[in-house]
């Protein structure tokens, strides 16, 4: 099934099923339609899924994106989403970078402890200033 949608920007009909994933990317970025964003969340490609986690709202998009198999999908999620819960899981990312985010945006204090102790240098350190400002 194709599904077309219209922009509003540019007047054209983009298809979130086109070969390009430029066209896909596009309308990720142009769509606040959660119909829309779920289908593309499963998109082959992960400069879509990107995009979408950086749009997505829906609880349920999100915490299917903060278990994508690309690092920079879930990083996205970790830069966007406001969900502490999903911050928590992403505390244990196997990806440094993934991990630096989650140090950087979580509230727990026992998070950022465990993540004061993290194998990555950068991460240690951004949790290290944190927990300076997290009430315990």
């Amino acid at each position: 099934m194709k599904i077309y949608i219209k922009s509003s920007e540019n007047s054209s009909t983009n298809n979130i099923n086109d070969k390009s994933a430029k066209v896909r990317w596009e309308v990720a970025n142009k769509t606040n339609d959660p119909e829309i964003l779920a289908q593309l969340a499963d998109d082959p490609d992960w400069t879509i899924r990107w995009a979408v986690a950086f749009k997505a709202d829906d609880p349920d998009i999100v915490a299917k994106l903060a278990n994508d198999e690309d690092w920079q999908v879930r990083r996205a999620v970790a830069r966007k989403t406001k969900d502490q819960d999903i911050l928590a899981q992403l505390a244990d990312d196997e990806d440094a970078l993934v991990r630096l985010v989650v140090a950087r945006r979580i509230d727990d204090p026992d998070i950022i402890a465990e993540l004061a102790n993290d194998e990555n240098e950068q991460v240690r350190n951004m949790a290290a200033r944190r927990a300076t400002t997290i009430n315990r």
